[in-house]
């Protein structure tokens, strides 16, 4: 007996629950939720995640090693997205380019986001989540026996239309139009602004990832029935774009019921979720910090251990002790001086605030030894600090560089624990061919001696 999968989509309307299984020539659908009966119990649950939350970007880098490779687009990834790398969920994914470089897709959410998505799937603790335009994508693939050439596909729900870029069944880059299907079929006169809005949604997401701007525009619309898709397709094919509207093959889903064409379409992202499950298809894995079954191995990679380069920290403290001392030298031969030239008769109070004002001065001066110190005790192994550069009134600066690119990230979050530090960012990181390192530079906000 095949196992039974339920697909689940928390935040989509009330057709968003399915149980199926895999039978001759295609899938049997075991239950829905628009149904007056228990649900089955199930093998796997896979929940689907809204793609509107999420942004997708193509970035080209270097063909490296498989262990450097995440460090190396998280890297990228930080100058791309909007927000600090803590506060950013990533995944991605990669395949060979021309040049020796590596075409990465990445893909990004917000973690408060995704955090206020986990609360809802408390209740049925679900051992996988999807995207819902990858659960589309898998629809694209399976049901309709989608081409494998880069394809726009395009699926209208209710109150949001999908458009996903797919090849072979993966996922390139999908975003959502605010229109629905039901927006732009209506027989009213707000239909054809909506129907315009969707197209200009479509051509901006075929600009955004895939196509080329002088090449044709392939468009699959996956539809019900074509009656409905109609506007749709002469408005594209007017606009110069490449339309085929395919209808839902229900012969490859028979229903434990009565459902029509579509009701049963509107179940397409649900379908299509739990199919990424049943195939075991790889996915963005936002998620897998807050899975159960992999939540222990996050903490353990977060917990790695950090040594502190002795070399490194012995000579820079024997710099400083021989500034030190020299300028201490220099200051007692400077108040000698200044005491042998005092008037006897100098006044007191003025002396006092005098004095008064040198510990003033003093406390405004930057404890080197301390910064030293802190950063000695936070840089990972394999890392080589080149330079340390500060100025009271601006952010401190480290440069260095390492052959191992997760050093960066150990060393960025052992100073972003620090409780005197804030806001540690990763700048200008660069692959160094000739030296095979990684040259980088780390910034923040020191005390308060960063801020004028």
């Amino acid at each position: 007996m095949s196992k039974t999968i339920h697909g689940w989509i928390p935040d989509e309307s009330q057709e968003r629950s399915v149980v199926l299984r895999r039978a001759e020539g295609g899938y049997e659908l075991l239950y829905w939720d628009a149904v007056d009966t228990p649900r089955p119990a199930a093998n796997q649950t896979a929940a689907g995640f809204s793609a509107e939350q999420v942004a997708f970007y193509r970035i080209t880098v270097p063909l490296v090693k498989a262990d450097q490779m995440d460090s190396l687009v998280r890297l990228q990834a930080e100058t791309l997205a909007p927000l600090p790398p803590e506060q950013m969920a990533l995944a991605w994914r990669s395949r060979s380019g021309a040049e020796g470089k590596a075409e990465v897709i990445l893909a990004a959410a917000r973690r408060t986001v995704l955090d206020r998505f986990c609360r809802q799937l408390e209740p049925e603790r679900p051992d996988r989540v999807v995207l819902v335009s990858e659960a589309i994508a898998q629809a694209w693939k399976r049901i309709w026996q989608g081409n494998p050439q880069p394809t726009l596909v395009v699926y209208a729900g209710r109150g949001r239309t999908y458009l996903c870029v797919v090849e072979d069944g993966l996922l390139l880059g999908a975003t959502t139009s605010d229109v629905g299907g039901g927006d732009w079929e209506a027989d009213d006169p707000q239909a054809g602004s909506a129907l315009l809005r969707l197209i200009q949604d479509i051509r901006r997401a075929c600009d955004l990832f895939v196509f080329d701007p002088e090449g044709p525009k392939t468009i699959a619309v996956l539809c019900a029935q074509e009656e409905s898709f109609l506007p749709l397709r002469e408005r594209l094919e007017q606009s110069g774009f490449q339309v085929a509207l395919h209808p839902l093959p229900t012969e490859k889903i028979r229903p434990a019921g009565e459902l029509d064409p579509q009701q049963l379409y509107r179940y397409i992202p649900a379908i299509g979720t739990a199919l990424l499950c049943l195939y075991n298809e790889p996915t963005f894995d936002l998620f897998r910090s807050w899975l159960p079954a992999q939540a222990q191995q996050v903490k353990r990679r977060r917990m790695l251990p950090l040594k502190i380069t002795a070399p490194l920290a012995a000579v820079m403290l024997i710099g400083f002790l021989i500034i030190y001392g020299s300028l201490a030298t220099a200051r007692l031969h400077h108040r000698q001086a200044t005491l042998e030239l005092t008037d006897p008769n100098l006044n007191v109070s003025e002396r006092l605030k005098a004095e008064t004002l040198k510990k003033h001065v003093a406390r405004q001066r930057i404890d080197i030894l301390e910064l030293l110190h802190t950063v000695s005790e936070c840089e990972p192994n394999d890392v080589l600090v080149d330079r340390i550069s500060f100025q009271r009134g601006q952010i401190v600066r480290i440069m260095a560089n390492t052959k191992n690119q997760d050093r960066i990230f150990e060393f960025r979050e052992a100073l972003q624990n620090r409780p005197d530090i804030r806001t540690v960012r990763i700048q200008d990181p660069e692959f160094v061919e000739k030296d095979k390192v990684f040259r980088f530079t780390l910034t923040f906000d020191y005390k308060d001696w960063t801020t004028r």
